[in-house]
């Protein structure tokens, strides 16, 4: 299985470190750290994360960390979504995760 970051999820990830880079480059650096780690504990449980209610596709899902989300994607090698009827067994590891974005959720 792969980790595949967009382009924009690594734009996301470097806008928060220079967010709290700010006040503190100690903080920053811990947080990217805390955040790659997470994300590679998809390579082990791939639908660790929760599904993103507002897609309405289970193979879109986030992870928490502090008060962002890191949304991710789940493929098979063929490039067809997880449980597609192109893969026989709907319930297999996907073989390549994409990591979308990273977020903070909006302030109410």
């Amino acid at each position: 299985m792969k980790l595949i970051w967009t382009d924009p999820s690594i734009e996301d990830l470097r806008a928060v470190r220079d967010y709290i880079g700010r006040d503190s480059d100690y903080y920053a650096a811990d947080f990217v750290e805390q955040v790659v780690l997470s994300v590679e504990r998809l390579l082990r449980f791939p639908k660790l994360g929760r599904k993103v209610p507002e897609a309405q596709d289970e193979n879109i899902r986030e992870l928490v960390h502090q008060n962002y989300r890191i949304i991710y994607r789940g493929f098979h090698e063929s490039g067809s979504l997880a449980g597609s009827p192109t893969r026989k067994t709907a319930h297999s590891a996907w073989d390549f995760i994409l990591i979308l974005r990273i977020f903070a959720p909006p302030r109410s």
